[in-house]
C-alpha cells in the first residue's frame, strides 16, 4: 500500500516524502517545483538561493510530478503588483494548483493522500472519491485559534472564503498530523475528535546547527530574533520588552523578512540591528553570537528556530503558544512565558541576564534536549507511522 504527498511548495513535504521513499511506501511526490543538479546550475545565485530547497536528491526522480505553473504566475506577479495584493494572490495560487492536481491525485494507485492546509480541499475530494485515506499534514494551529490573537488584511468575504476551505480539509481528512501538542490542543479545542490527531514534531539539521564555535561577546548582552515581523511573531511584544530593559551593552538582533510590524523598525530603536532574511550557513553564526534566542510568538504551530538555536546551544526564551515549547524545560535550557504578557517576556530576559554565568551549561543541556530531534529520527517516525497506518487500513 503506498502514498502520495501533495505540497504546491515546500514546508516539510519533502522531509516526508523521502521517509516515505526509504520506507519504500511513496507512489507519488507532487509539488511546483524540483530541480536536478543540472537545473540548479543553470539558475542565477539569487535564483539559485531562492529555491535550494527546491533540490531533492534523496527522492527518486522518477517518484516526482512537478506543476510549477501556478507558483510561476504568482511570482511574476509580485513584481508588479503591491505585497498585500501579491499576499492575497497567495492563495488563488495554491488553489489553482490543487485543482490541478487533484485529478491526478485521484487516478494514482495510492491508497493514502497526504495533503496540507489551504491547498488539500480539492485534492481530498478526489480522492475521496476514490475510496483513499486522506491525511491533512497540518503545519500550523486551527484556524480559529489564529483568528483569536491575529485578524488577517483581507476582507471579510475573502477571509470566510479561506476559513471555508480550511474546515472541508478538516471535515474531509481521516487523520491529522500536528508538529505539536500545543496545535493538536488548539484542534481538540475546535471540535475535532482527539483520537483523528497525532502528533510528530520536526526535526532540526545537527550538522548545520551546532555549538562548536559559539562565540557570544564577553561585554553586554545579546537577543536573537530570528522570524518575519509580524505581530503574530510577536515582534511587537520583543521590542517593548527590550525597550524596557536596564542592562548595559544590551543588543537584539533581528533577522527575517518584513511584515505587519516592520513599522515598529522605523526609526531603529536603540540597540536594535536588522538584518533581513538570512541564509542558512550565516544564520548559524548568528546563533552563535547570541546569548539567547527569543521567539515571542502569539501562535506557531511549532517553531523550528527553536530547535535551530538548541542545537547551537543556545538557551531560549518561547511564549506558551509555541509549539516547540515540548522541547523547552522551563528554568534548564530556556524560559516559557505566557503567550502576549509583556511583564512575563520581559521578566524572562531579565532573568537571562542576571543568569548569564549559568548559560553555557543550559545551552548544553539545550543541545543535549535536541541532538535526537534529527530529521533522520522524523523521518523514521514518519515512515512507522505510515507502515502501521497501511497494515490497518482494509
Amino acid at each position: 500500500m503506498t502514498v502520495t504527498v501533495v505540497h504546491p511548495q515546500v514546508q516539510h513535504s519533502h522531509q516526508v516524502a523521502r521517509a516515505l521513499a526509504e520506507a519504500g511506501l511513496l507512489e507519488q511526490y507532487v509539488t511546483s517545483c524540483c530541480f536536478t543538479p543540472q537545473q540548479i546550475a543553470l539558475l542565477s545565485a539569487s535564483l539559485r538561493t531562492e529555491f535550494s530547497k527546491r533540490y531533492h536528491p534523496h527522492i527518486p526522480y522518477d517518484r516526482v510530478a512537478t506543476f510549477p505553473y501556478a507558483e510561476l504566475a504568482w511570482k511574476l506577479a509580485g513584481m508588479i503588483v503591491s505585497p498585500a495584493l501579491h499576499e492575497r494572490l497567495f492563495y488563488h495560487n495554491v488553489w489553482l494548483f490543487d485543482r490541478m492536481v487533484s485529478r491526478r491525485v485521484a487516478r494514482s494507485q495510492a491508497r493514502i493522500v497526504v495533503g496540507y492546509e489551504n491547498s488539500s480541499r480539492a485534492t481530498f475530494r478526489a480522492a475521496k472519491r476514490q475510496g483513499k485515506f486522506c491525511v491533512l499534514d497540518a503545519a500550523s494551529v486551527h484556524y480559529q485559534a489564529q483568528q483569536e490573537v491575529y485578524t488577517p488584511p483581507y476582507s471579510a468575504a475573502f477571509l470566510k472564503r479561506i476559513n471555508a476551505g480550511k474546515a472541508e480539509e478538516i471535515r474531509l481528512a481521516d487523520h491529522i498530523l500536528t508538529l505539536s501538542g500545543y496545535a493538536r490542543e488548539t484542534y481538540i479545542r475546535a471540535g475535532v475528535p482527539a483520537g483523528k490527531i497525532s502528533v510528530i514534531p520536526l526535526g532540526v539539521d545537527c550538522s548545520r546547527f551546532h555549538g562548536s564555535s559559539r562565540n557570544p561577546a564577553p561585554e553586554g548582552f545579546r537577543f536573537l530574533f530570528v522570524g518575519n515581523i509580524k505581530y503574530s511573531k510577536g515582534t511587537d511584544l520583543l521590542l517593548k520588552s527590550f525597550e524596557r530593559l536596564d542592562i548595559p551593552g544590551k543588543q537584539l538582533v533581528i533577522i527575517g523578512a518584513s511584515g505587519d510590524a516592520s513599522h515598529l523598525l522605523s526609526p531603529l530603536p536603540e540597540g536594535v540591528t536588522v538584518k533581513g532574511h538570512m541564509p542558512h550557513d550565516q544564520l548559524c553564526a548568528e546563533y552563535d553570537r547570541a546569548d539567547v534566542f527569543v521567539l515571542p510568538s502569539r501562535l506557531d504551530g511549532f517553531g523550528l528556530v527553536v530547535t535551530e538555536a538548541m542545537a547551537t546551544g543556545t538557551p531560549v526564551i518561547v511564549s506558551s503558544h509555541v509549539g516547540a515549547k515540548d522541547l523547552v524545560q522551563n528554568g534548564v535550557t530556556g524560559w516559557i512565558f505566557e503567550s502576549g504578557d509583556l511583564d512575563s517576556l520581559a521578566a524572562c530576559m531579565l532573568q537571562a541576564y542576571e543568569q548569564k554565568r549559568d548559560l553555557p551549561t543550559m545551552g548544553a543541556r539545550a543541545l543535549e534536549t535536541v541532538s535526537a530531534c534529527t530529521w533522520e529520527q522524523y523521518r523514521a517516525t514518519v515512515g512507522r507511522f505510515y507502515a502501521e497506518l497501511s497494515e490497518k487500513l482494509p
